[in-house]
């Protein structure tokens, strides 16, 4: 086991034990910190998510949805891989306030979007598809440090980067706009072309 020193204390971790691991504490030094500095780290996200949410929404009224939840993918990305590497305690609370604005896009916008592309008769089961998703991931992310010998977090950090990166590419290369927003902007022609691709995928000829 390595021996660690911050503020002239020296102190280890027993990794032999089943309950430890790699994570925040020993990369950004949390160890020695006090309550009320560890308290800011789970605040730091709720404070960007608090000031995001003034503008991300917003804007994804005025520029549309896409354009948003693309926004927030790729702030997602960049925050995970900071939080991969850095190892400095103010930046880990400045990376968390980013992603806390990202989640805006990458969360709140992208259930309008993905409840909006779909019809109306299946937006509830949309909804709670997504809400099981999000369910079947915290149940993966217990059975890794259960199951598989790892106990490092970054396992967990390359699977989120991989849907989020995945996410990504499709949304650019393969998802339209949502029909709906452009529906309440009058840009008919661009809905026309977005409901004969929708068609077309689920082989479907439907008039409207």
């Amino acid at each position: 086991m390595s021996t660690n020193e911050l503020n002239g204390v020296k102190y280890r971790v027993n990794y032999t034990e089943e309950t430890s691991i790699h994570n925040w504490f020993e990369q950004y030094h949390l160890t020695c910190k006090s309550s009320l500095e560890t308290g800011y780290i789970g605040s730091s996200f709720f404070v960007g998510a608090f000031f995001g949410s003034f503008v991300i929404p917003r804007a994804a009224d005025v520029v549309g949805r896409k354009p948003m939840f693309i926004l927030g993918l790729c702030i997602y990305i960049c925050v995970t891989i900071g939080l991969m590497f850095a190892t400095n305690y103010y930046v880990l609370l400045v990376l968390l306030i980013c992603s806390g604005v990202g989640e805006c896009g990458r969360y709140y916008v992208a259930y309008v979007y993905a409840i909006e592309i779909f019809p109306q008769h299946n937006q509830s089961l949309v909804g709670i598809l997504i809400f099981i998703c999000f369910s079947i991931a915290k149940v993966c992310i217990c059975l890794q440090f259960w199951l598989i010998p790892s106990r490092n977090w970054f396992g967990c950090a390359y699977a989120s980067l991989i849907l989020a990166i995945v996410s990504l590419v499709l949304t650019l290369w393969w998802m339209p706009e949502s029909p709906r927003y452009l529906y309440s902007y009058k840009k008919f022609d661009e809905v026309t072309k977005i409901l004969e691709h929708i068609q077309k995928v689920n082989n479907k000829n439907l008039k409207y």
